[in-house]
């Protein structure tokens, strides 16, 4: 898990979503348990990016995966409302 984990990290700073989704969509074939960091690193880099809708599909696919979203988690989510003007500051 941690080398899958690195993987979409690395990704994520390239800014090459695709391929992290496609990394967690192999995890998902090989039945490798994402974790929240898994989750987590891929809502920070569609929150990079201003994808919201993308970032909160992330969440709920976390949940739908078991997976219980931490502190962390919940404010990738609230940094992406604020960047987008959804909350204020």
């Amino acid at each position: 898990i941690y080398t899958l984990n690195t993987l979409i990290l690395a990704h994520v700073n390239h800014e090459d979503m695709e391929r992290a989704e496609r990394v967690l969509e192999k995890m998902e074939e090989l039945s490798i348990q994402p974790t929240v960091l898994t989750f987590g690193t891929l809502m920070k880099g569609y929150v990079k990016q201003n994808r919201v809708a993308e970032a909160e599909r992330v969440l709920l696919a976390m949940h739908r995966a078991g997976v219980e979203p931490n502190v962390v988690a919940y404010n990738t989510l609230i940094l992406a409302y604020v960047k987008n003007g959804q909350v204020a500051a």
